[in-house]
């Protein structure tokens, strides 16, 4: 492939990851409303919504400091990034090829700690939960691949990414543009662990632009699927206690630790 069918892979997926995690928080929003027996909101009203509040004032403390007025662009661009090192109808990207989950998880931590200070809140309480679900993706990434190694690790990295995204939000200390900012931030967090899911089952297409139809349908419908399923389990079964997610990403950690030790005695002389 040239370098310029690569650019325009890397400008369309660009577009393409805050789209998806506008369209897949107003999706999710319309089948929770439907399985409760409502109406439901628009699938837009979640692009709107946050375009209202880019046009309101934004009210910060008096004493705040210059980082917490460029800390919520500064979460978005962060989370937008570890995005967009993620592929999605393709695997031909540029910007993929130089990140790696490290540097996925890196982006993630930092535009949590960015989001936090634009709160007020303190640093340490920011980076204490992690990023479980992305260090278990790690794990899946050093495993060789063999047949019991790689369903123990998907189990584990499923296990850690539904306790994580089930886990509830704290609602930002902002206004205006800035909680605009942190909310399509959150949206796009949400879109990473639901593509490093899917990247994990979904097969690798030959490369070239004809290909790319096909990969965003794959691609898409998969998204679909996984956040269809979160969202019905969130509405018709009990929610999850910190007790209980705590538990569930303990034992994903145990899982993909067992799926290291797996794979690696199968390679064993």
């Amino acid at each position: 492939m040239t370098f310029l069918t690569l650019l325009l892979a890397d400008l369309l997926h660009l577009l393409l990851m805050p789209a998806a995690a506008l369209l897949l928080a107003g999706g999710e929003a319309t089948l929770r409303a439907r399985l409760l027996g409502n109406g439901g909101p628009a699938l837009m009203a979640t692009p709107r919504a946050l375009l209202a509040l880019l046009h309101k004032q934004r009210v910060r403390h008096a004493r705040a400091s210059l980082l917490a007025g460029i800390a919520p662009p500064a979460a978005l661009a962060a989370t937008l990034a570890a995005a967009c090192l993620l592929p999605s109808f393709t695997q031909d990207l540029l910007f993929p090829a130089a990140g790696d989950l490290l540097t996925v998880a890196g982006l993630l931590m930092l535009a949590r700690l960015l989001a936090a200070l634009a709160g007020g809140e303190a640093a340490p309480a920011a980076l204490l939960p992690g990023e479980p679900a992305l260090l278990l993706a790690l794990f899946l990434r050093i495993l060789p691949g063999t047949t019991a190694a790689a369903p123990l690790g998907l189990a584990a990295l499923a296990l850690a990414v539904g306790a994580l995204l089930s886990s509830p939000s704290p609602a930002p200390a902002a206004s205006g543009g800035d909680l605009a900012l942190l909310e399509l931030a959150g949206l796009l967090r949400r879109l990473v662990f639901f593509s490093l899911l899917a990247g994990q089952v979904l097969p690798a297409l030959p490369s070239g632009p004809e290909w790319w139809l096909p990969g965003l349908a794959l691609w898409l419908a998969a998204i679909a699927l996984l956040a269809g399923g979160l969202a019905v389990a969130e509405t018709l079964l009990p929610p999850w206690r910190p007790a209980r997610r705590r538990e569930a990403l303990a034992a994903g950690l145990l899982l993909a630790l067992l799926a290291a030790l797996t794979g690696l005695a199968e390679f064993a002389p």
